[in-house]
């Protein structure tokens, strides 16, 4: 409501100045702005004075506000970082002289305080949406003393840097290709740990920093920091990040540049081609000749308000981490100022600042090894999708696999001559891959004879491992079976299905198919299914009731023991066989066993031993006058204890 209110109130002043002018003389301070504006500034009665001292004289150490207001020269360095509406409108209130009324600097004073996106919770006196810090530029070049040297040579590294701003600390990371070159008094001893090097102190400064000291600060390399995690991720520059395998190649150094403890002054710095620091640097003994490293940074590595809410996200998660430093960041303070008193305009002063960077290039020297062309074998390497690997039969997906995984273990620093070994390993890659083989299936088969309206007991043979069969009949009617349709075994590297087809007619044929991936993708088998109008052997149900799920007889658990078995078939049937996977057979006829007539139907409540572990029992049935045949049927779970 406090934003929409304020929201109301500018447009109001800034739409209608002359009704603002008469219907009030002076400024007045409402319980809104008390509520959104700190209480020091709204104690400054002349709005003019409020906004020369709260928003444009500078704030010692950044919170304190100034006694009185500064020099205009000074106001009108501050005043250039805002965006130029209200630099005109300050000027122009200027120029009005005693013709400006309170109330007019009020509406200015209020307009200067407004948020980011109005927003007073988050940004309040942080970010004002009419400030415009990208006015302020920094010009930095790395000069190289040498730019062609031997492997374990060391050269040193200018950093310049040109400024239309007044600071008192700078912040500055130099990245470079650690495989190339090393920076030189780099404490590696503090790799890994939580608190940066202070000690290490082996770069000069530039004349000019006479008063000043720095920092040795994070590095930024393949290590891990323990209180912050692997930082590449969020402290690296975009554009950096964006090139690939930036965090295998790169490595970064950063320094921090700040007034000497033991300086009773330090004037603050605008620079002009100023030499900011010497960095030593050596190249790697190891260090390919014919090599280079660019010795640069972004011009996206300055700290920025666009990047506050991962800079929160990481405070948040490690607390111990008060040392975020970014890659460039600037304290701007008053023009010629005094660094160790630290006047800033306002809490924005570290923020946006325009960055443009120019780096160098050192070379090892020596012939440039042309080393062999792995842009064919990469191809083919990343080619290769193993998700798509249940398409193929076992072994041709092998050889494909078998050949990626020699192809990515070649050596990356063949020489050209060499080209021969790469170009082979392409060559077995694309072999395999073409020589790879879809899945199809094996056979299909009727097991037994059925009669005219009941079940046939079909068997499918497949590669590898279908996710459905399909059996397509006359007039496209087809029937579908997945994998929770069917009882499956494995046999080597082929699947058998087992399942049911009603055999409604004397005969029936079907095409069937299998499908390994989103469509069914083989050829099809041809399956005949010839019934008679004979005896009814076929299993028509099989339920477990003591198996859990409750009344299954597919891959159920039950405790091992005795435990009925309810069957039902048609009256045909004289004896129901089970048999275990050793062998051994357990029988039950219409005599000893007299199984309950249904209907049409028999129900046969067989006792049955579960042993301890995986079972599985075959099912066969007989006629009188027949002998026993398989139906198909299984059962199959697990004991338990």
């Amino acid at each position: 409501m406090a934003k929409k209110l304020i929201s109301i109130v500018l447009s109001v002043i800034l739409a209608f100045s002359a009704f603002a002018i008469c219907s009030f003389a002076g400024d007045t301070i409402t319980d809104q702005d008390r509520e959104l504006y700190p209480e020091e500034e709204l104690a400054i009665t002349d709005p003019k004075d409020r906004i020369d001292r709260a928003l444009l004289s500078g704030r010692k150490f950044s919170y304190i506000l100034a006694d009185t207001a500064a020099s205009k020269d000074i106001l009108e360095y501050n005043l250039y970082f805002w965006k130029d509406e209200i630099i005109d409108e300050y000027h122009a209130l200027e120029a009005k002289g005693d013709a400006a009324t309170d109330a007019e600097w009020g509406a200015l004073y209020r307009k200067m305080k407004t948020p980011h996106n109005n927003d007073f919770d988050n940004w309040g006196n942080e970010w004002y949406e009419y400030k415009d810090d990208s006015k302020a530029t920094a010009d930095a070049k790395f000069v190289a003393s040498k730019t062609e040297l031997e492997p374990g040579e060391e050269f040193t590294v200018d950093l310049y840097l040109t400024t239309n701003f007044w600071f008192s600390h700078m912040y500055a990371t130099v990245f470079y290709d650690n495989s190339v070159v090393d920076v030189v008094g780099c404490n590696e001893s503090y790799w890994g740990k939580e608190k940066p090097a202070s000690d290490v102190n082996v770069h000069p400064l530039g004349d000019e920093l006479s008063n000043y000291t720095y920092l040795e600060e994070n590095h930024f390399g393949n290590y891990d920091r323990i209180a912050a995690g692997d930082t590449r991720s969020w402290v690296w520059p975009d554009a950096i990040k964006a090139e690939e395998g930036c965090y295998d190649k790169y490595e970064g150094y950063s320094i921090g540049i700040l007034p000497r403890a033991d300086a009773t002054t330090a004037p603050s710095i605008k620079a002009d081609n100023t030499k900011i620091i010497t960095y030593k640097f050596k190249v790697k003994d190891d260090a390919k000749p014919g090599s280079s490293s660019p010795i640069f940074c972004t011009n996206d590595s300055i700290w920025s308000h666009a990047k506050y809410d991962m800079y929160d996200e990481y405070l948040a998660t490690y607390p111990s981490v008060s040392n975020m430093t970014p890659c460039w960041q600037f304290m701007r303070v008053n023009k010629e100022s005094d660094s160790n008193m630290i006047y800033v305009a306002d809490q924005h002063y570290q923020c946006d600042q325009k960055l443009t960077i120019e780096s160098t290039e050192v070379k090892v020297a020596g012939a440039q090894v042309e080393y062999a062309d792995y842009t064919a074998l990469d191809a083919a390497i990343a080619g290769f999708d193993s998700s798509v690997s249940g398409l193929y039969t076992a072994s041709s997906w092998s050889a494909y696999a078998s050949a990626v995984t020699a192809g990515s273990n070649v050596a990356r620093d063949l020489t050209k001559d060499q080209q021969a070994t790469v170009d082979a390993a392409t060559k077995a890659i694309t072999d395999a891959k073409a020589a790879l083989v879809l899945n199809k299936l094996v056979s299909v088969d009727v097991v037994g004879t059925p009669t005219i309206g009941s079940n046939a007991n079909i068997q499918v043979v497949a590669n590898g491992s279908p996710k459905a069969i399909r059996l397509v009949g006359d007039g496209d009617n087809a029937l579908t079976f997945n994998r929770e349709d069917a009882v499956i075994t494995t046999s080597g590297d082929n699947e058998i299905w087992s399942f049911k087809v009603a055999a409604t007619t004397a005969h029936a044929s079907y095409n069937v198919f299998g499908r390994w991936g989103d469509e069914y993708n083989d050829a099809g088998l041809a399956l005949d299914i010839n019934a008679t109008e004979g005896l009814d052997l076929s299993i028509h149900s099989i339920s477990v009731p003591d198996m859990y799920p409750t009344g299954t007889y597919m891959d159920g658990k039950i405790y091992a023991g005795y435990h009925d078995v309810i069957i039902r078939t048609s009256k045909d049937v004289f004896k129901v066989q089970l048999i275990d996977a050793d062998g051994n057979t357990r029988t039950f006829d219409k005599v000893t066993w007299t199984p309950v007539e249904d209907g049409d139907e028999l129900v046969w409540t067989v006792k049955t031993n579960f042993y301890l572990g995986n079972f599985s029992f075959g099912l066969r049935t007989r006629a009188e006058s027949t002998t026993f045949a398989l139906t198909g049927d299984y059962i199959t779970g697990r004991g338990l204890y």
